[in-house]
């Protein structure tokens, strides 16, 4: 049995990119510069093709400005003119799809046929509707496919939606969407919940590379602002055979925008600006942007930067008053719940018919405070670097991606009573992770029958653990993987399967103060080491007998490898308020799920109704052994051990978006999930509550000097849910701690929003003004982490403003 040894003092810092990383990314700069040359030789000599159009009102027959033209396999993005004319230039010949959306129309995607050295001239009709709903997809597909098509169920957050949702968290932002939730932890901590799964079941994507955050934790939501992206699409159930482990439960990518370009190679340059703001913790958001281009080549780069005082929650009676069991320990405003960030998206590129090249670099720095049950603070320092290197050539019939990513990510924490204010000097645990992926992807097409993708990735980890306690040992991760994935179009036919390999190897560093290996118990170097070759696979279809209507079917295979902390861990955790404690023996988890919707899509009414049995084996959870002692440090607190069992998670996805008249829409989602051990019977730990939003939109047309007003009046139910007991993390509020709850009860809020643009000369200012929990309702989320000690948020107005603007 494993015993906490003293542990050497090591001097700690906020640390800053490194030599390496500079000399990576001065690389790829002289490498992009060598690019733009042999790619300008090549165009010169290729005959290049155009695709060009007109957009029209389908009712009216009149053009339609500001029409979004995306075509997502070339990152091409241009946006309609006054007459409704568009031209994409510089093209490369192929078969692509290309999406048409605006603001107040149905949003079209069309399958776009470029032949050498010509132009395609297109006509497109938009119909008027108020339903929002996007034209085209790239996530979990082999490739760009619309929504409507997709064998699994996939949404998509962009263009006004997305900045009328995004807040500071991912998981907030998304919540909109039937099936997913958030766990929280405070204002800017939301880590996406999917069909019941979260952490390392749900594959976060930065631009469909996968982000590695040290998701392990309960309270460690994805390092990124939303903000940030111009685009975020959702995958429902596995998506391991195109993003490998841990997508077995879903997939988030998150999606920059793209390299700008300009008709005719002109000069630009343009600027934006946005704001936010939120009165329960007066959380205050700038955002600066710049955009342009010369010639072929373009750039923008966002800077973001957030402030937060402490949450405020409603004055509702404490249990230090009342003496009530599961009354609150703490209400009104929450000390210790402040938080400040700056995150930074740059990105630059020269994109021609020859090829392409494009760098990224993004940055997100957070110090926030987390507050304990003893009433006071626990600081810490989050970081997160990503460098990010893509090209595209041709060769033959095959489109190749080439990929280099990077990421560095660094998580430091101070001990329990030091708050931000102490940080850098007080940090006593320090968990920092390297990531470097390769891949090599060609997308093909074989007439209008077949097309898919192939690809091959190397992934190398590298992390480090160090301070005064440290809970998690030192480790290398290596990973190859293999896939294929392709699509057969056949009339109304719509068939899908793809196929991947993986093999991993998890190599731990032996670590004294953890113990590792544990000698005495018969342990060995040949615990530090565990190798996984994982297969995963899906097939499905989709049937179309009307141009609106699908029904579609998906069998998916997916795995996930034991992460090093699961494996390893050997302390107390804040995360969860306990001590806990890994298991070297652990076996990937695999999952066979079965997803079965029902589609439409029109301009009068979107709707979707999914079924799905996700089968889990070797399901990893932490069982809380109330009873267990490893030792007197151990002593009054939990100890959390590290368990496997076989899982089955059935449920239920609802929506639709109905448009009463032209001016006025119901919106309403319905949720719910249903999790059970296999071996006990007994419920899953982290399951989200049964949920139900109503919406009524109205949207009158012009008001006065407002354009495009839109009002929402939102009401959102959640059901009561029970804990999972000894598997709930923070069960121990439903039983030793006399204020607090890990079960909650049901409740209603309501929220309301009213957005307008205002046009200032040729441009327009955005404008969202809102309310979340209008009534200033006292709840307690069952998938929020402080429900044990303090009640969630209570009212919060807020006002959100952006703009561009012309430079050049």
């Amino acid at each position: 049995m494993r015993e906490v040894r003293p542990a050497t003092t090591a001097r700690l810092h906020i640390r800053k990119p490194g030599a390496q990383f500079r000399h990576i990314f001065f690389a790829a700069v002289t490498l992009l510069a060598l690019c733009h040359l042999s790619s300008a030789r090549a165009t010169s000599r290729q005959a290049v093709c155009s695709l060009a159009g007109t957009v029209l009102n389908e009712e009216s027959r009149k053009p339609v400005q500001g029409v979004t033209v995306y075509i997502p396999e070339l990152k091409r993005l241009v946006i309609s003119q006054a007459d409704g004319s568009f031209l994409v230039e510089n093209l490369p010949s192929g078969i692509y799809r290309a999406g048409f959306s605006c603001t107040g129309f149905m949003s079209q995607a069309h399958r776009v046929v470029l032949q050498r050295g010509e132009t395609s001239v297109l006509e497109i009709t938009l119909a008027p509707s108020i339903i929002e709903m996007e034209a085209i997809t790239v996530t979990g597909t082999p490739r760009a496919q619309n929504p409507l098509e997709t064998t699994q169920t996939v949404d998509v957050l962009a263009g006004r939606s997305l900045r009328r949702e995004s807040s500071g968290s991912l998981g907030q932002t998304l919540r909109s969407f039937s099936g997913v939730d958030a766990i929280t932890t405070g204002a800017n901590m939301g880590k996406p919940v999917i069909r019941g799964l979260s952490g390392k079941r749900v594959r976060v994507l930065s631009n469909g590379v996968p982000m590695e955050y040290q998701q392990f934790g309960v309270r460690h939501a994805p390092y990124l602002d939303p903000m940030n992206a111009a685009r975020i699409e959702l995958v429902r159930g596995p998506a391991s055979v195109l993003y490998g482990s841990d997508a077995l439960g879903g997939v988030i990518n998150v999606i920059p925008r793209p390299i700008p370009s300009s008709p005719g190679a002109r000069t630009s340059l343009r600027g934006s600006a946005s704001g936010q703001y939120y009165s329960n913790n007066a959380e205050k958001t700038g955002q600066l942007g710049l955009q342009g281009t010369a010639g072929s080549c373009g750039f923008f780069a966002l800077l973001t930067r957030r402030q937060a005082g402490n949450i405020t929650s409603p004055g509702v009676a404490t249990f230090g008053k009342t003496g009530i069991k599961g009354d609150p320990k703490f209400s009104g405003e929450l000390d210790h719940t402040d938080f400040e960030q700056i995150s930074g998206s740059f990105g630059v590129g020269r994109r021609g018919p020859a090829g392409a090249l494009s760098v990224y670099y993004d940055f997100w720095r957070n110090q926030g405070n987390f507050l304990l049950p003893s009433g006071g603070p626990l600081g810490n320092n989050l970081e997160n670097d990503e460098l990010r290197i893509e090209g595209r050539f041709t060769a033959g019939p095959v489109d190749f991606r080439p990929l280099f990513n990077y990421q560095r990510n660094l998580r430091q924490a101070n001990p329990p009573g030091k708050g931000r204010s102490e940080l850098p000097g007080a940090i006593v645990r320090e968990m920092r992770r390297d990531v470097y992926t390769t891949r090599l992807e060609g997308l093909h097409s074989a007439g209008k029958l077949l097309s898919g993708t192939f690809g091959a990735e190397l992934a190398f980890h590298d992390q480090v653990t160090s301070g005064d306690e440290p809970l998690t040992p030192s480790a290398n991760i290596k990973n190859f993987a293999a896939y294929l994935f392709e699509e057969i179009v056949h009339g109304p036919w719509v068939v899908t399967a793809g196929a991947r390999i993986d093999h991993r190897r998890v190599a731990a560093r032996p670590n004294p103060n953890l113990n590792l290996p544990d000698i005495a118990a018969g342990e060995d170097a040949a615990v530090l080491e565990n190798i996984y070759t994982s297969f995963s696979g899906s097939v499905g279809g989709s049937w179309h007998p009307l141009a609106n209507l699908a029904l579609t079917f998906n069998l998916g295979r997916g795995f996930r490898a034991p992460d090093v902390f699961e494996l390893h861990a050997f302390g107390e955790h804040g995360g969860v308020l306990a001590f806990q404690v890994g298991d070297p023996n652990l076996r990937p988890e695999t999952s066979l799920n079965t997803d079965i919707s029902l589609r439409w899509r029109s301009p009068r009414l979107k709707a979707n109704i999914a079924l799905y049995r996700n089968a889990i084996d070797n399901y990893i959870f932490l069982l809380n052994d109330s009873g267990r002692q490893l030792d007197e440090n151990t002593t009054g607190r939990p100890v959390y051990s590290t368990r496997q069992t076989d899982a089955v998670l059935k449920g239920l996805d609802l929506g639709f978006q109905v448009s009463l008249t032209p001016w006025l829409a119901w919106r309403n989602s319905y949720s719910m999930v249903n999790g059970t051990n296999r071996l006990t019977a007994a419920e899953l730990p982290l399951m989200s509550p049964d949920r139900v939003n109503w919406a009524v939109v109205v949207s009158p047309g012009q008001l006065g000097p407002l354009q495009s007003p839109r009002i929402a009046l939102k009401l959102k139910h959640t059901w009561a849910k029970k804990s999972a007991g000894v598997y709930e993390p923070f069960a121990q509020f439903d039983f030793d701690i006399p204020f607090g709850v890990a079960s909650t009860s049901a409740y209603t809020l309501l929220d309301l929003d009213f957005g307008f643009d205002l046009q200032v000369g040729a441009d327009y200012i955005t404008v969202n003004i809102g309310v979340l929990n209008l009534a200033n309702k006292g709840y307690r989320d069952f998938l929020d982490t402080y429900k044990g000690y303090a009640m969630s948020p209570g009212r919060n107005i807020y006002i959100k403003l952006s703009t561009p603007f012309n430079l050049i």
